[in-house]
């Protein structure tokens, strides 16, 4: 990493804990040397619990700014390491713990000595707090790698992700393997980079990776999991989705979950395969293209939640698509006819819930339209 000319206080933030990891890791290889490392780097942990803690920790850090490295001369680097007490609220609401936040944000934005760095790196922050303004002044950079971010950003880094690091393991993959693998990764940074390893080691000398590698090697998270279970019934493949569902259940799944998961499969093709039969939506590859829907049903997107003109995009969405294009609108609304069916009877209880699960995800998959489509959205 090139770390920007007169930039000596640094602040690494996000929800990504692997991302938050690596970024500091590489701030520090830039601004201390691997052979100054014992001598020109402090780590000051920031772990706390209670207030008294909180205080004994930023007159660390303050003492630190203001002397020579350790052992004297040279430059130095201040590495302030998970301040919870930035976040966790009934220590950073403490007056004295303000005013000891307030005394290190000044001691940042007054400046630091020459040859003097801080580097923050933390989980949890409030970005309107002064602390985190103190980073942005000319000598300060912040990497805000995001917080609460929605599913298709975290999908987006996920990607940017893998590209940066299949070269670091000397394998490739075609888009096709790419978007199998994040299916069935998901989306944490340190799964991602730890099952790349893996295949990296299985793969050896061969450097292009096969879905059927994927399959083979790959552990695969609870969300994929459940991603898998809603591909194999989108896709109209009864043996899979049983599988999947005897699978779950056997884990201790929670069939009313299942079942409203399912449901939220079934209404998302619903209304893409809506569009896609009045023409307002289209597939080439690269995605949905919308063509001009009308006003009163483009409202009713834009208020919801998950829009889904918003909520898929890229590989996700081209797949999305495809699964669509194998159902029906009549037949989509009668296997919602079943899920809906099948969760009132669950909390009845009234048959075992393996079998009233398995025999309405059967109907659903199997059952033809009873009657034509009419006029009226899916979005009705």
């Amino acid at each position: 990493m090139n770390i920007p000319p007169g930039k000596s206080a640094f602040l690494v933030c996000g929800d990504d804990d692997f991302r938050v990891e690596t970024t500091t890791r590489e701030i520090l290889d830039a601004l201390v040397p691997a052979d100054r490392r014992e001598f020109g780097l402090e780590v000051i942990d920031g772990r706390v619990e209670s207030v008294g803690e909180t205080t004994r920790i930023c007159r660390a850090v303050r003492d630190a700014l203001i002397s020579d490295g350790l052992f004297g001369g040279g430059d130095k680097t201040v590495w302030l390491r998970e301040p919870s007490f930035l976040s966790i609220d009934r220590i950073a609401k403490s007056e004295e713990t303000k005013k000891n936040v307030a005394a290190l944000t000044d001691a940042i934005k007054g400046g630091l000595p020459d040859g003097v760095c801080i580097v923050v790196s933390t989980l949890k922050i409030n970005r309107g707090s002064s602390f985190f303004k103190a980073f942005g002044g000319k000598a300060g950079a912040v990497f805000d790698l995001g917080s609460g971010l929605r599913e298709r950003e975290l999908r987006d880094q996920a990607d940017i992700l893998l590209h940066e690091w299949l070269p670091k393991f000397g394998i490739d993959m075609k888009p096709a393997v790419r978007a199998a693998f994040l299916a069935r990764v998901g989306t944490n940074s340190r799964q991602i980079v730890a099952e790349l390893e893996k295949l990296s080691c299985w793969c050896g000398k061969r450097k292009a990776v096969t879905v059927d590698d994927i399959n083979e090697v790959v552990a695969a998270d609870a969300t994929s999991e459940v991603w898998d279970l809603t591909d194999a019934f989108a896709e109209r493949d009864a043996t899979r989705t049983i599988t999947l569902l005897e699978r779950h259940i056997a884990q201790g799944e929670n069939e009313i979950f299942l079942t409203q998961t399912l449901l939220n499969t079934v209404s998302t093709l619903l209304l893409l395969r809506d569009a896609q039969a009045r023409r307002w939506a289209s597939s080439g590859g690269r995605g949905i293209s919308w063509g001009d829907i009308p006003p009163d049903i483009s409202e009713c997107l834009d208020s919801s939640d998950k829009d889904i003109r918003k909520t898929l995009s890229g590989w996700r969405a081209d797949k999305v698509a495809r699964q669509a294009a194998v159902w029906k609108v009549a037949e989509l609304r009668a296997a919602r006819h079943q899920l809906l069916t099948l969760r009132e009877e669950l909390v009845s209880k009234q048959l075992p819930e393996l079998f009233m699960m398995e025999t309405r995800i059967l109907q659903a998959l199997s059952v033809p339209a009873k009657r034509p489509a009419t006029k009226n959205s899916a979005l009705g």
